[in-house]
């Protein structure tokens, strides 16, 4: 993948946003009123929970991943 600043060179009339403080950042807008009653009751998938440990060094990951 190339880097911002080649792409700078090759398309001069890109703008690319500045690193923005927490402060400077839009607020965010509640779209959750666009969901159905089935999307909001959904639950976070407890294997996500597990993403934590692929990162203990030594861990062996039996299941395929990275």
């Amino acid at each position: 993948m190339a880097d911002k600043s080649s792409i700078r060179a090759a398309y001069p009339c890109l703008r690319f946003p500045t690193t923005m403080s927490i402060v400077d950042r839009p607020k965010s807008i509640d779209l959750s009123h666009h969901l159905s009653n089935v999307a909001k009751a959904r639950l976070p998938s407890p294997l996500k929970g597990l993403l934590k440990y692929t990162t203990v060094p030594g861990m062996i990951p039996l299941a395929g991943g990275s």
